[in-house]
């Protein structure tokens, strides 16, 4: 654990995690749980992403004919995008199960750890649209103020 303000960082079998620990005194060794409401984890597919329908909700090519004009590549790494928020989580992992319960489907994932952990994705919006399938590779992300740290 090494404690940076109101996050923490924890280094856990190979994986390095951030979470809340804003008010608590953490000490470097000392043993934590870090807690994420399966709601508040995203899952990404592997490959590239548009930034620009991501960001705006307009994909390059109509960006491009309202300004009248070219705009530059605005594809990139899935990886590499969500990386650009300070403190962001980004792990490997694959899809072990997908459940469909009508307004989200849940997702058992194992991460390259080794670790499991269950996801719930709701069905709306395009950013939901991605149904992944066992076996599927997948990028498990989640923002570190949406992960706390326990210490009892």
């Amino acid at each position: 654990v090494t404690g940076l303000g109101q996050f923490a960082q924890i280094n856990a079998g190979g994986l390095s995690l951030w979470g809340g620990a804003e008010g608590r005194t953490l000490a470097a060794g000392q043993p934590v749980t870090v807690a994420i409401r399966p709601e508040k984890i995203n899952l990404y597919p592997h490959g590239k992403i548009d930034v620009l329908q991501t960001e705006i909700g307009l994909a390059g090519e109509e960006l491009a004919q309202f300004m009248g004009g070219r705009i530059p590549a605005t594809i990139v790494d899935v990886r590499d995008y969500l990386l650009l928020e300070k403190n962001n989580v980004v792990l490997d992992g694959h899809i072990r199960e997908a459940i469909y319960i009508g307004t989200d489907v849940r997702y058992r994932v194992e991460l390259s750890s080794g670790a499991m952990l269950f996801v719930r994705m709701q069905n709306y919006g395009r950013r939901y649209d991605t149904i992944f399938h066992r076996g599927d590779p997948v990028y498990v992300h989640w923002a570190a103020e949406n992960a706390q740290v326990l210490t009892d």
